[in-house]
């Protein structure tokens, strides 16, 4: 399956639902032309949240429940649903993520 996710001003990313959080996350701030150099996490409207990522890799810092490692197929997104970015955390930078279709 490929899900695509949209965000911004008509940004959106279609990836493979057997890559990663983090590697969302890193397409994501490429879209941005980000430089990633900070670490960056997700967070779901659950309440739930990943472990950080950098660019050195992913992150077990006990900030999160859920694994940055997780493959997107894992987590049962539906369409619709929106997650958050949070990138650099001094600088509280924040990208809403939606879930817009499902190939």
């Amino acid at each position: 399956m490929r899900y695509c996710f949209k965000f911004g001003r008509g940004k959106k990313v279609i990836i493979s639902g057997n890559e990663t959080f983090e590697f969302l996350g890193f397409k994501v701030l490429k879209e941005y032309h980000i430089s990633p150099e900070h670490l960056f996490c997700f967070e779901f409207d659950n309440g739930d949240v990943t472990d950080s990522a950098s660019p050195l890799g992913p992150i077990n810092d006990g900030m999160g429940n859920v694994s940055i490692e997780t493959k997107i197929n894992d987590r049962n997104i539906e369409i619709g649903e929106a997650i958050t970015l949070v990138y650099d955390y001094s600088s509280d930078w924040r990208k809403k993520i939606t879930l817009a279709g499902i190939e």
